[in-house]
């Protein structure tokens, strides 16, 4: 990617908005959704880090949702008292206790990600091939972009960790 274009913030505006569309549209139905489960945005964000994750002490999904190791408890209590999340003490070092998600954890990141399968992969199918290809491109390059700017000054760590 390398050099950094310099572009008119009102040549891009046409791009931003369209990707906020995308965004919502999507966004929509998964935020009816999380409040039928009643989960709030942190808890879920809570349960993706735990589920990429596999397993999750308390420091590092602090870290990687960008809040103090305290704010992890409550937040974890709920899911637990929720039935997706359970404490597991460490084997070989009794202070620490990992987070894991429970099979309804796991069904449940599981239905969430077939949700949103099942809403893209329809409207991906209606785009003829040669849209697909650029989709593709285009994204791709957006993410590296992306990862090789790293992050923004301000921007919560997670956002700086590597994945």
């Amino acid at each position: 990617m390398g050099s950094r274009v310099d572009t008119p913030e009102s040549d891009l505006k046409p791009v931003v908005e369209a990707l906020h569309r995308f965004r919502a549209a999507i966004g929509q139905h998964l935020m009816a959704i999380l409040l039928d489960l009643n989960l709030s945005l942190p808890q879920l964000r809570a349960l993706k880090v735990i589920h990429d994750l596999g397993q999750a002490s308390g420091r590092q999904l602090a870290r990687e949702l960008g809040v103090s190791p305290a704010s992890v408890v409550p937040l974890c209590d709920r899911l637990q008292e929720q039935g997706y999340v359970e404490r597991v003490r460490d084997t070989e070092d009794r202070r620490i206790c990992w987070f894991r998600l429970t099979q309804a954890g796991t069904e449940l990141m599981q239905g969430l990600s077939a949700i949103g399968r099942s809403r893209i992969v329809p409207a991906l199918a209606r785009l003829p091939p040669t849209d697909r290809a650029f989709l593709v491109r285009v994204l791709d390059t957006l993410t590296a972009v992306i990862a090789e700017e790293g992050s923004v000054p301000g921007s919560p760590p997670h956002a700086r960790s590597a994945r």
